[in-house]
């Protein structure tokens, strides 16, 4: 087995472990930002539940990637798969504060422009980091999906919409 390989089953360990959030909701695990909320009652239980279960489907999605690159004899480079790692924990920050906006604020429609554009950006760039597009490729997606994420969120400050 490579090393890539055996990064994917780390990350899936890792997102594994991190997924027992979902099941001791009231536990603090790994959100410092709960010192700072309003609501510390409502929003631990919500956010552990959501994070574990999006950890739960990163770890189960990095060991279905680990099989298939093992099967493929596919190699990545390291920068890659830490941008992978990144790309994948940012995308489950944004989308748990997301949510929890959402069901604070019951502000649907800062969750859907998020999601309409996160969501098909990061399933491309893992599909090119797996297929091992050339890294120009994967730059401009990531480049891209930063500068929209960036243009979104910028518009939703000068709608005084807090997300």
């Amino acid at each position: 087995m490579n090393e890539t390989v055996w990064f994917f089953i780390a990350i899936s360990f890792v997102s594994l472990f991190g997924s027992l959030s979902r099941f001791t909701p009231n536990a603090l695990w790994n959100d410092t930002s709960y010192f700072f909320r309003k609501n510390k009652e409502e929003y631990l239980p919500f956010t552990n539940k959501l994070r574990g279960k999006c950890l739960l489907f990163f770890g189960v999605f990095n060991l279905v990637l680990s099989a298939f690159v093992y099967l493929l004899k596919i190699s990545i480079s390291f920068p890659k798969l830490v941008a992978f790692l990144i790309i994948g924990l940012i995308f489950i920050e944004l989308f748990v504060e997301i949510s929890w906006n959402k069901k604070e604020k019951n502000n649907s429609n800062v969750t859907n422009l998020f999601l309409k554009q996160i969501i098909p950006f990061t399933i491309i760039i893992y599909t090119a980091i797996v297929f091992k597009a050339p890294e120009w490729m994967i730059i401009s997606f990531m480049i891209i999906s930063l500068v929209t994420i960036g243009a979104t969120t910028v518009f939703l400050i000068k709608k005084k919409i807090k997300f």
